[in-house]
């Protein structure tokens, strides 16, 4: 019986286990369930709270606050005298502020309509419009509208509470184009989020020139109303640049070149390196950067490459100019004297080719000094003979051609040909009849126009000096590698020819003393030009480059460059002009 009680008890118990397990399990998981709830939410919390806690502060000052960012006036650029050449104007412009309606109304519409007719111009789709009421968004209406279309406009509607006026300042260039390759441009149109300079001083001189913008808190209730400003910091408007140019002599010479198809006109200080003119020509109007171009416009200035700055960024055979470097290697190398003559029959021949002067039938007797004053090529070429590539460019180098002149706008070096460059360039040995070419500036030399006057400039004074186009800039100077003695010959020989030779134009202005230098630059061989003489690309470039010395006055360089003009005689033509208009404006 006790056996059987044992049993009994131990069956009941095991039966009374089996019909709690199931519900025991059930609160087990039911807990573990609230638990896990309450572990998510808790670290939903803790997530939110921690990691998101900057970006739903964010969202809750939207709702109430709006930035605006506070314009700065970008730093005006002034000639020598403070004349203003890039500045800013304020322009108007009215805005579309969405107050929370789900549509337009009847009245928004016949509102839109009156500001297009009265500005006179395209409004945003019917569809940007209206998004931007719907999320309170601001929305530029029309830009730089006109002060009297805006009084028309408010004037029925000066309470309409989606209406926001705003002035923006907005890059103008006074003169149009005026030193236009100097200046530059800038990109500022409602289209471009950021601004952007282009090109010049605009461009190289950025930082200095933009500022720093301001900015500025607006709360606003539910439906977008402004009630209350705070301006967090204040604009800092840019540095105002003052450069070295003329703006009057600017004016002359570009006025100038306006006949031509191509050219640049270059007026430079000898003794400290300031621009006073830096003419290129074909020119643009840095205006039409600061609104939309049509693709007409666009096209028609593509075709004439107004972009390039032809003093700086293109090169050309320096042709007779050359000639001054030719003589002053031979004179110091003593490979020739100032007493050393030559008769010049029109040509000389070495091998089988006959080389020209360019008079045909010759200048007879004649020394180095007539040799320079009235370009003859004869003997340049018996220089050429003698002396090798090498050398000249060794010459050329130290007169600051072949390498950059180190003015602040970017600038190609040319070339200076040697032996070993036309090895690696062509695989060819260079023969010394390429040598005689050199001489008188032709074959491979190219060159760029401030280079030239750099040369002309260390000619005059004895020192190269750096071209520089800020007033504020240092001036450098390298002391030039040959002897006063050379120079003066040069010197003599440029003077002769303004008295005597390819200049004598230039000694009809009276209160200055002149030395200059022409050349022709060949762009094709004589058969081809003469094929092609209708056509102005076959025809040679024009130079001239003067060392002038008003009485009373500093001196200084002008170089004028035409290109396909034929002859350089044009060139000195200019020059005359040039100076003849502003000389008198300078005593």
């Amino acid at each position: 019986m006790q056996q059987a009680q044992v049993l009994s008890d131990t069956y009941n118990k095991i039966m009374k286990q089996q019909s709690t397990a199931p519900f025991e399990k059930q609160i087990r998981v039911i807990v573990f369930g609230i638990l896990f709830c309450f572990g998510c939410i808790g670290g939903m919390l803790w997530y939110l709270q921690l990691y998101q806690a900057a970006l739903f502060t964010q969202v809750s000052q939207n709702n109430y606050m709006r930035k605006r960012t506070l314009s700065c006036r970008r730093g005006a650029i002034t000639d020598r005298n403070g004349i203003l050449i890039a500045t800013d104007r304020p322009i108007i412009a009215l805005y579309w502020q969405g107050c929370g309606c789900k549509k337009l109304s009847e009245q928004h519409q016949k509102l839109l309509a009156h500001i297009q007719a009265e500005s006179n111009q395209k409004l945003p789709i019917a569809r940007t419009i209206t998004q931007a009421e719907q999320y309170q968004q601001k929305l530029l209406l029309v830009d730089n509208i006109s002060f009297e279309a805006l009084a028309r406009i408010m004037e029925y509607n000066n309470a309409d509470e989606h209406l926001i006026i705003e002035t923006r300042p907005l890059r103008y260039y006074p003169h149009q184009e005026t030193a236009c390759h100097l200046i530059g441009c800038f990109r500022q149109t409602p289209q471009t989020t950021i601004p952007e300079a282009l090109m010049g001083l605009e461009k190289i001189l950025e930082e200095d020139l933009r500022g720093n913008p301001g900015l500025e808190e607006i709360i606003v209730d539910s439906r977008g109303r402004c009630i209350t400003k705070n301006i967090r910091f204040q604009a800092l408007n840019g540095t105002k640049i003052t450069t070295t140019i003329d703006l009057l002599a600017q004016n002359i010479a570009e006025k100038l070149l306006a006949p031509f198809r191509a050219g640049t006109i270059i007026v430079m200080d000898p003794e400290q390196g300031d621009l006073l003119v830096l003419a290129s020509h074909p020119s643009f109007d840095p205006n039409i950067f600061t609104s939309t171009i049509s693709p007409e416009t666009w096209n028609n200035y593509l075709a004439t490459k107004p972009f390039i700055n032809r003093a700086i960024a293109s090169c050309y055979p320096p042709a007779s100019l050359f000639k001054l470097i030719t003589a002053a290697a031979a004179l110091e190398e003593g490979i020739i004297t100032p007493d050393t003559e030559w008769n010049c029959t029109g040509k000389i021949v070495c091998g089988d080719t006959e080389f020209h002067c360019n008079k045909r039938y010759g200048h007879g007797k004649l020394q180095i000094i007539d040799g320079i004053a009235h370009s003859c090529n004869i003997p340049f070429y018996e220089i050429g003979k003698t002396i090798s590539i090498d050398l000249f460019a060794d010459y050329a180098r130290s007169f600051g051609f072949g390498k950059p002149t180190g003015i602040l706008l970017p600038e190609r070096t040319g070339l200076i040909p040697t032996s070993e460059w036309k090895k690696t360039t062509t695989g060819q040995r260079w023969q010394r009849g390429e040598t005689m070419l050199v001489a008188i500036g032709q074959s491979y030399s190219l060159v760029t126009p401030l280079q030239t006057v750099c040369f002309i400039g260390a000619l005059g004074s004895g020192r190269l000096v750096r071209p520089k186009i800020l007033c504020n800039e240092n001036t450098n100077i390298t002391p030039l590698a040959i002897s006063n003695e050379t120079r003066n010959i040069l010197l003599q020989g440029m003077q002769k020819g303004i008295e005597q030779g390819t200049s004598r134009l230039l000694k009809r202005l009276k209160n200055c003393t002149i030395y200059g230098k022409t050349g022709t630059a060949q762009v094709c061989s004589k058969k081809t030009s003469g094929e092609n003489q209708e056509e102005e690309a076959y025809k040679n470039h024009g130079w001239f480059a003067g060392y002038i010395v008003p009485h009373n006055q500093k001196p200084f360089v002008l170089m004028v460059f035409l290109e396909n003009i034929g002859t350089s005689s044009i060139a000195v033509q200019t020059a005359y002009k040039f100076l003849h208009h502003w000389l008198p404006k300078t005593m």
